[in-house]
Parts: C-alpha cells; structure tokens; sequence
C-alpha cells in the first residue's frame, strides 16, 4: 500500500463512522424493532471502538518526543474542539429539547456532563452529555494518548512495548471490572482509555513496523476468503460475547480480544479491493470523521423530525422508507460538515 497510503487510512475511517451511525441510528430510532440490529450493528460491536483506536494509533506522528509538547498539540487538536462542540449540543438543548429531559435535570447539570465526559444515562434515550455523548469516545481517545505516549517512553523496544501493552490490557480489564461492579464510572474514562491504549499501541506497531505493506495481497480471492474469515470469527465474538465499550463491559476479555483483532484484520484487507479503497464516500466520511461523530446524533433528530413531523412520512415500516431515510440523514450530515469545513475550519485545526 505504498502509494494508497491516505486513501486506504480514509475508507478505512470511513467505514467504522458508518458502523456507529447505523449503530446509533438503529438504537436510538424506530428502526430497531424491524430487526436490522442482527445484521447491521450487533455483529461489529466487538470491533468498532477498538478499530477506530488502532487507526488512531497508526497515525500517531512520531513528531513529537516531549511529553509537554504531545500534551499540548493533542489538547488543542482534540480537547478545544470538544469543548467547543458541546456547546453546540448545549444551544440545540437549551432551546429545543430541554423539555423533554426530567425536570430535576437543571441548565448546568450538562456542563457537568461534560466535564466528566463519559457516557452516562439519565434514562434509555437521554445522557448527561445530551446530543454529545458519542463525544467519549475523544475525552477517552486523549487519556489513551497519554497513557501509550508514556507508556512508549518507558520501553526501549519493541518486545518491552508488547509486554507492557500486554499487562494494560489485564489492568484494563480488572479495573473496569471491578468498577462497574461498584457501579463507578470513572471521569474521562481512565478505565477505558486503559484498554483503549492497547488498541492504539497495536497500531502504532503495525505502522512503525511496516507491518500494512507486508499483510498486502494482490489475490483478490484470498483477499475476499480473508476478509470474510475474519469478519466472520468478530461476528460471532460479537453475538456470543455483549460487550459495551462505552460502559467498560468487555464480557469475556479472551472473546473481546479476539473480536476485536479480528475486526482490525478484516478491516485492513478489506479496503484493499480498489472499489472500497478509492469509494469517494467513505473517504469523505473518513477525512470527516471528528463532525460526524460529533454532530450525527443532531442530524438524526432532524431527520427524525423532518420525516415525521414535517412530511408525516412513515420510513420504519418499508425498505423504501429505510432507504428515504439514510439519504436524508446523510444530506443533513454533509450540509453540517461544508459548513464547519468552509466557515469554522480552524474549530479544527484547519
């Protein structure tokens, strides 16, 4: 993959922000009792977060060796804009949808939310981080950093790398274990962004190690058996084994581990085949990922509302219905996304 270097990292990308909109989508709409969960989003549950962590590993720039100076540039890439997005969610709330939250739940009680940044319920469609709560996944991603970023510090090679990822992947496990049986979730998710770091540190291997170039095939029927082997072993590590990463429930961590490596593998095969690979989509949605997770639960509510309030359309009941509304959700997406990129590029850093 030597010349495809940012197109494959894109679909890539690309992919898994699909794999938690429909996630999202068939959680947190009237889709989910058509049953398309089996087949749409139960399946990957073992591989989506983990994934999106070794991406984010493998592009790691080994720019900086300070920790100060590392601290500093991942705050302002990934922190200021969190912050800046809540609000966001927090204007759509106060003005919108604050009526329909309980009335115990005060205008600063989301500010605390936020602080805490995790994804907390106040009951099964409603979170403490509002709109935002797909927004763990950063405060998550930051912690991950610094753990790995030290944790590379400490080893001078790659063998000690793997034994210290090895015991944070024990840690990891023990300590959300045990908090979540005390009922605890711990702010920012340190427990999380344990297990988090492993991920992340697996990617950064494959990427130092030139580990991608090596996995490449050229046979597009091994490439296809590859693909289906190993979608097929983090499929049933997904049905077999609940997980909730979010929530730091990991299930069997033998089973998780294996669903979730699986689900890295398939992937990196997968966006071999040229159509996935060079598909403007999923490379859009790829090079977009920070707005669309920041944003597409807003979208789904507009979607929500347009359909049914607006044009009083029924779109659960029909495959048509289904169709109609994935175009009009990836419409309001895309309108979101040309806005922030054309007149708030530097939210992001641009």
């Amino acid at each position: 993959m030597k010349n495809i270097h940012l197109e494959w990292i894109d679909s890539y990308k690309g992919i898994l922000m699909l794999m938690v909109v429909v996630a999202h989508i068939l959680s947190f709409t009237s889709f989910h009792g058509l049953g398309y969960e089996e087949f749409l989003s139960h399946p990957f549950r073992s591989m989506r977060m983990p994934a999106f962590f070794f991406i984010s590993g493998y592009l790691l720039s080994r720019k900086y060796t300070d920790f100060s100076g590392f601290f500093g540039h991942r705050f302002r890439q990934i922190v200021v804009p969190y912050f800046i997005f809540f609000l966001f969610h927090y204007l759509f709330w106060f003005y919108i949808t604050r009526d329909s939250y309980p009335n115990d739940f005060t205008w600063i009680d989301p500010f605390i939310g936020l602080l805490e940044g995790k994804a907390e319920r106040i009951s099964e469609m409603q979170f403490t981080m509002l709109t935002a709560y797909p927004l763990w996944f950063v405060t998550t991603l930051f912690i991950a950093e610094l753990y790995f970023f030290t944790t590379k510090k400490i080893a001078k090679n790659n063998f000690q790398m793997l034994i210290l990822l090895m015991f944070l992947s024990l840690l990891g496990f023990f300590l959300s274990y045990y908090l979540n049986k005390a009922d605890i979730r711990p702010w920012w998710n340190i427990d999380i962004a344990i297990t988090a770091s492993v991920f992340y540190g697996l990617g950064y291997l494959v990427k130092t190690n030139n580990l991608i170039n090596k996995l490449e095939i050229s046979n597009n029927w091994l490439k296809l058996f590859l693909v289906l082997l190993f979608f097929t072993i983090t499929a049933s590590m997904s049905l077999t084994n609940h997980t909730s990463i979010a929530f730091g429930k990991y299930g069997n961590p033998v089973l998780f581990y294996i669903g979730a490596l699986s689900g890295v593998l398939a992937l990196v095969f997968f966006v071999q085949f040229r159509l996935i690979r060079e598909n403007p989509l999923l490379k859009y949605f790829g090079r977009n990922t920070y707005l669309i997770l920041a944003f597409h639960t807003l979208a789904l509510y507009f979607t929500n509302y347009i359909l049914s309030n607006i044009l009083n359309y029924s779109y659960v009941d029909s495959l048509l219905g289904s169709f109609s509304y994935i175009i009009l959700l990836f419409i309001i997406m895309v309108l979101i996304i040309e806005v922030f990129n054309r007149f708030l590029p530097k939210i992001l850093g641009r």
